[in-house]
């Protein structure tokens, strides 16, 4: 038995009875510069948050005990992905030469992330412990073999929230 959640930036109680998130918020990092609730969404808005979804599955892999997370079902949505200011040597070449299969270290996990929530690439991650799913619109799926309850607290702590829900992805 798998323990699900929807782990994200959106605030439950602006969703509809039907679970459709009502609020208009950004949803990408392409949306970076575009104006929201009235103020314009910055960088610097935009890491903090990724930097917290990131938190959250090394947060969850330790205390799963899973060192590494392997990589299928690899998309890469740029035939070209270059290195600026937000993307680093190590993640061309992680963008470049990953592929279905790759076991990634749990101390390569924030750049695999960081090229999934930028849209650079997309794949499913899992362990026979765990998984993490990342879906349109800044969603994330964790299913874990045990609760971890501690480590969801932390995650709530850190402004995400955590919502039970089974990942579309699972098929």
């Amino acid at each position: 038995m798998m323990y699900c959640w929807r782990i994200t930036k959106y605030d439950p109680a602006y969703r509809d009875h039907k679970g459709n998130f009502e609020k208009e918020e950004w949803t990408s990092f392409s949306d970076i510069g575009k104006v929201f609730g009235g103020s314009q969404f910055a960088i610097s808005d935009y890491l903090s948050i990724e930097s917290k979804y990131i938190s959250a599955v090394t947060i969850l892999m330790k205390c799963m005990n899973a060192s590494s997370l392997e990589i299928s079902n690899v998309e890469k949505f740029e035939n070209s992905i270059v290195q600026n200011q937000y993307v680093a040597r190590n993640m061309v070449e992680m963008f470049t030469t990953i592929k279905n299969g790759d076991n990634i270290d749990v101390t390569n996990i924030p750049d695999l992330c960081k090229l999934i929530l930028r849209d650079h690439l997309w794949g499913k991650l899992s362990t026979s412990s765990m998984f993490v799913h990342f879906g349109y619109d800044y969603y994330m799926y964790i299913g874990l073999q045990k609760e971890c309850q501690l480590g969801l607290n932390e995650i709530r702590e850190s402004g995400l929230f955590v919502e039970a829900f089974t990942s579309p992805y699972l098929i």
